[in-house]
């Protein structure tokens, strides 16, 4: 039985990999779901314990051999790049660096550098330079919904799962899993799901049916693990920003499907009951939540008020890694933003800012460029539902050397933005069929007009 579950899936990750070098949102898929792919496969192979960094390798080989490919097929894949979050997040992580010289926390540099960057510099420069279009984003939106609801069920399938203190972990050959990435996973299938819009697909039932499977597997990951900052994130995210994707056309309406969704979300829980863990309700409980959050708070506290005592860190911070130095119950805050300010000062979270606005600006221009077409619109929403997503987990579990992925989304967000506006013909052509309508709307069940479907294609 392992070994059928182990070649699964090792044949995920070669499917994402292969298929990474000739689409590029299957690379960029890949990317994403790295690190909890890298654990389903440790638990079947020991090989990929021994040689941990063999997965890391792979995938980012494939993220820099499908720039190539793209480049070498005329793709602008450096064109936008050097815009506001990126230059603010190279010049984040170029600070936090050079601060390792002042950090009373005494790091090997050395090892620090060559441990912490490469993931970094594949998140923050390579990353977004893979996806140039809006097709790009859809294509990863389905291969990670596809791949990833699969490594969802071999993770709630697998014989080495370990309950520790009520969270699903994972046997890594005697060493437990880190349940976060996992959890990760876990928020960003239902969130994926909620969004993808299949009309206008020649498979709408399938990918209808892909779409429940991740919004439940996700849900059973979410409570196995109990992990409940992604589950409050996913909840957020999906409330507040699911009208990106979808034209509302009544505060009735959107009202009538809230409330549809709680009920399925009703019905779905009894199932979801046996995926929890002995223990799991304990970390559920108010007390124990509350609890949790005033720990964080303390840490917050903490950080800022060995800041306020060193005025001559008030400039460029404290240095990374001091946090460890000021409470040796948790090797860091757990909240970027505040990092940011106490480890490298007033430069830093400067820095932070300006990716933090120009991030969101730039996600907003997008998704307006594209909201007046229901087949696009919610493609575009999703970029803005991950980054909203990764950026609230930042504020409960952030550190800045792991925590790049809202990061990520604003420096992809702001280079779309720049490369990527619809052209003046496929607006008319929309536009002429919005009037056509007796709302002058589009119907959502009557979407996809001929012409848009003509420059979808030609996109392509």
């Amino acid at each position: 039985m392992e070994t059928a579950l182990g070649a699964l899936s090792l044949g995920l990750a070669a499917v994402l990999l292969v298929g990474g070098l000739f689409r590029p949102g299957w690379a960029f898929a890949a990317i994403m779901l790295l690190f909890p792919l890298e654990q389903v496969i440790q638990t079947f192979l020991p090989f990929f314990v021994s040689y941990g960094q063999f997965l890391n390798y792979a995938v980012g080989i494939t993220a820099v051999s499908s720039l190539i490919t793209a480049a070498m097929r005329g793709r602008p894949v450096i064109r936008g790049y050097l815009n506001i979050p990126a230059l603010g997040a190279i010049l984040l992580y170029a600070l936090a660096c050079t601060s390792l010289m002042w950090s009373p926390q005494l790091y090997p540099v050395k090892e620090v550098l060559l441990f912490n960057m490469p993931p970094v510099i594949l998140a923050i420069v390579f990353s977004p330079m893979i996806l140039n279009k809006l097709d790009d984003v859809r294509d990863f939106c389905r291969a990670f919904l596809f791949i990833g609801t699969i490594m969802a069920i071999l993770v709630m399938v697998n014989p080495n799962r370990l309950n520790v203190w009520g969270r699903l972990k994972l046997d890594l050959g005697g060493v437990e899993s880190n349940p976060l990435a996992l959890s990760d996973l876990g928020g960003s299938l239902i969130i994926m799901g909620a969004f993808l819009y299949p009309k206008g697909t020649a498979s709408v039932m399938f990918w209808g049916f892909v779409r429940g499977s991740a919004i439940f597997f996700g849900s059973a990951l979410l409570f196995a693990s109990s992990s409940r900052g992604q589950a409050i994130a996913a909840g957020v995210v999906v409330f507040l920003l699911w009208p990106l994707a979808r034209r509302i056309k009544s505060v009735g309406s959107f009202i009538g499907t809230g409330l549809a969704a709680g009920l399925l979300l009703g019905v779905a829980s009894i199932g979801l009951q046996a995926f929890l863990l002995s223990g799991t309700e304990k970390r559920w409980s108010t007390e124990r939540i509350g609890n949790d959050l005033l720990g964080r708070l303390d840490a917050v506290v903490n950080l800022l008020r060995a800041l306020a005592k060193s005025p001559s860190g008030w400039i460029v911070g404290l240095g990374s890694g001091a946090y460890e130095t000021i409470d040796s119950s948790l090797p860091y805050v757990h909240n970027t933003p505040v990092e940011c300010l106490g480890e490298l000062g007033i430069v830093g979270f400067t820095l932070y800012v300006a990716v933090f606005i120009g991030g969101w600006y730039a996600l907003y221009r997008y998704w307006n460029m594209w909201k007046i077409d229901p087949a696009t619109r919610w493609v575009a929403a999703l970029l803005v539902a991950m980054a909203g997503y990764f950026f609230i987990i930042s504020l409960k579990q952030g550190h800045l050397w792991g925590d790049y992925k809202f990061l990520m989304f604003c420096i992809l967000g702001a280079r779309l933005a720049i490369i990527d506006a619809p052209d003046e013909e496929y607006l008319e052509a929309l536009e002429s069929e919005a009037t056509e309508n007796e709302d002058a709307s589009f119907d959502q069940d009557s979407l996809d007009s001929p012409e848009a479907g003509e420059h979808l294609k030609a996109r392509s």
